[in-house]
């Protein structure tokens, strides 16, 4: 089995999982949720993108065989999307009236983020080309960004007509 083929089951078992448990456990939860729990409970994940560049160090010292200017743009945007949705936690914390719009800022940078990364990823073959702690990263970390975004999204847009506060004002499940 070659390593890319590994890389992409291992993800695929780790979306399945983690679709598992959202569907099991996150979602009945979001009806007990206000809109700003549910929020700050997506964004989470995304802060830890700076995680990324650990890609850096190991693309200089040999772990990771890809050009370096290729893993400095990943590492960049997925550590700027880090940041962006650490900014729209606090915003949500402190219920600043830019709060949803520093969310929307946030996961659709995230968004074009991942997509660019993942593309970015395929053209240089990442997935036949990293171990270690890359390795790890592309499979049980990002399968988790990019599910927490996909609910991110949906609550952005299923409870648009809800305030931050209100816990019953929306379908959360519409």
């Amino acid at each position: 089995m070659n390593l890319a083929l590994t890389t992409y089951t291992a993800a695929g078992v780790s979306f399945s999982v983690i679709l598992t448990l959202v569907f099991f456990y996150v979602v009945p939860a979001l009806q007990k949720m206000s809109l700003a729990e549910s929020l700050t409970l997506f964004l989470w994940p995304s802060v830890f993108r700076f995680v990324a560049l650990e890609i850096i160090p190991e693309t200089a010292f040999g772990g990771v065989t890809a050009p370096p200017e290729v893993m400095t743009q990943i590492a960049l945007g997925d550590t700027l999307s880090g940041l962006l949705a650490f900014a729209a936690i606090w915003a949500i914390r402190f219920r600043a009236r830019y709060a949803l719009l520093f969310t929307w800022i946030a996961v659709v940078f995230g968004t074009l983020d991942i997509a660019n990364g993942l593309v970015t990823s395929l053209s240089v073959n990442l997935a036949g080309n990293v171990s270690g702690v890359s390795w790890m990263l592309l499979v049980l970390f990002f399968p988790l960004v990019i599910i927490s975004s996909a609910m991110l999204i949906w609550q952005l847009v299923s409870r648009r007509s809800e305030g931050l506060n209100d816990k019953d004002s929306a379908t959360v499940l519409a």
